[in-house]
């Protein structure tokens, strides 16, 4: 358990600015949470597709050596990002 955890940080630390500038972005607008999970659903399976499909694709190579699966990857990073979002969320309900 902690090599899953440890591999969701490590493929969610490249991506995380950018998810939590889309969050507030979003939420700024008075975009519904909901709406904002769908939107990141997709967004990281258009990133997982590309990375998949791309030169990049020996990069799983190192989660698979920890023992890590595509799908938990993807399934615990968006876990992740929207725990974050979660968190921002209750932030501008408090603003």
């Amino acid at each position: 358990m902690p090599k899953l955890l440890s591999a969701i940080f490590i493929f969610y630390k490249p991506i995380s600015f950018t998810s939590i500038l889309v969050s507030i972005f979003l939420l700024s607008f008075k975009i519904p949470l909901f709406i904002i999970f769908l939107l990141k659903m997709a967004l990281l399976l258009f990133a997982w597709y590309i990375l998949n499909e791309s030169k990049y694709k020996s990069d799983f190579i190192f989660y698979q050596n920890l023992g890590v699966k595509q799908w938990q990857l993807i399934l615990g990073t968006y876990l992740l990002d929207s725990f974050i979002s979660i968190l921002i969320f209750s932030l501008f309900l408090f603003l």
